[in-house]
């Protein structure tokens, strides 16, 4: 699997200041904390970040697309930015376009399970056709060796806040009907899988292909399925040759809903799926 270590330079979007939680993180930052605080204070800001609605994030925003911006200067650039993201990662903030272009991201580092990922990721299509894009992977034991507990990917939203604030729009208009939806999942069956997904499918902002130890072990790829707020609403499982297929027919117009119900039956069958509450 390609690397996502990389000595590149930022892309033009991706210049500090130009990325909504820049914004966010250098209108909140207490500059009167100490500076051995500073990891601490940004791994505070990203859930107060991801609770804001993307109408809420809107004059964050506002302010990165009027780039450079006053509060974006050299030494809080150096500060509250630069130390906490690689360039890799903040590039593929600027680029991300959602559950079109899934990110990959790899947990697994245990020695004795590298001949077993090198074998799944060859599956992975990375590079090829619908597969993985290759600067959407994020493979890089120094960043993002988690551990193998059920919910240690969560931590790449330490490293990218804005990976699930994917929604596209630049006046509240754009913005209001998410909240509405949001509103409308009360009524919703959690318990009924189909309804639920069917409401979800509205929601998803951004898949996540998670492979950690237990989908190595059992050669099938997690997708995680995140709302605005970073939330998992949905989870299943596929085998790595069907990702290419799967993501070809979200391309084609196949909402998240049917391409679930598709991968999850007959010929594609062992992607085991489990819905996971907000």
């Amino acid at each position: 699997m390609a690397s996502s270590v990389s000595s590149a330079s930022l892309k033009e979007d991706a210049e500090y200041g130009k990325l909504d939680f820049d914004q966010f993180a250098l209108a909140n930052w207490d500059y009167s904390r100490s500076v051995s605080e500073d990891k601490q204070q940004w791994e505070e800001l990203v859930p107060q970040f991801l609770a804001l609605t993307p109408l809420q994030r809107l004059p964050y925003r506002v302010l990165a697309s009027s780039y450079p911006t006053p509060a974006a200067t050299p030494d809080r650039v150096a500060r509250v930015l630069a130390p906490h993201q690689t360039t890799w990662e903040r590039n593929l903030a600027a680029s991300n376009s959602g559950s079109y272009s899934p990110v990959l991201l790899r947990t697994c580092y245990a020695p004795e399970l590298e001949e077993a990922y090198r074998l799944l990721a060859e599956q992975c299509e990375i590079g090829r056709g619908f597969g993985v894009e290759p600067d959407m992977v994020l493979d890089n034991p120094a960043r993002y060796n988690f551990g193998s507990h059920r919910d240690a990917w969560k931590n790449i939203l330490i490293c990218i806040p804005t990976l699930p604030d994917t929604l596209c729009g630049s006046v509240e208009e754009d913005f209001e009907w998410y909240g509405a939806v949001l509103e409308e999942g009360r009524g919703v069956d959690v318990e009924d899988d189909s309804a639920w997904l069917e409401h979800a499918s509205d929601l998803f902002t951004m898949l996540v292909y998670v492979v950690d130890d237990e989908a190595v072990r059992e050669g099938l790829v997690k997708m995680k399925w995140l709302d605005a707020h970073g939330r998992c609403i949905w989870e299943n499982r596929i085998p790595p040759n069907r990702l290419a297929p799967f993501r070809g027919g979200l391309m084609g117009g196949t909402s998240p809903g049917e391409a679930v119900e598709t991968f999850s039956r007959g010929e594609n069958a062992g992607a085991r799926n489990a819905v996971l509450r907000p």
